[in-house]
């Protein structure tokens, strides 16, 4: 499953503003389009969109830096 487009249309339609460029690889904390809300609302998205459980361990920036970072968590936590 490719998880990229889905996550990139929800950072662009609920993070932030339409007009601001976002790609697969840019830092969504470097960026300051993540706080500690917004990464809530992009967790219960995460878990409600792809069916998964994203345990606070792995609330780590390896795993939710950049959408590509996410789309690679998600697909690993969809073939376990």
């Amino acid at each position: 499953m490719d998880a990229l487009d889905p996550i990139l249309n929800y950072i662009r339609n609920c993070l932030i503003n339409e007009e601001t460029p976002i790609y697969a690889e840019t830092s969504l904390f470097d960026a300051k389009i993540l706080d500690s809300m917004k990464l809530v609302e992009l967790i219960g998205f995460l878990e409600s969109q792809f069916k998964i459980r994203v345990l606070p361990s792995e609330v780590v920036v390896e795993n939710l830096d950049s959408p590509e970072r996410i789309a690679k968590y998600v697909e690993r936590k969809l073939c376990h």
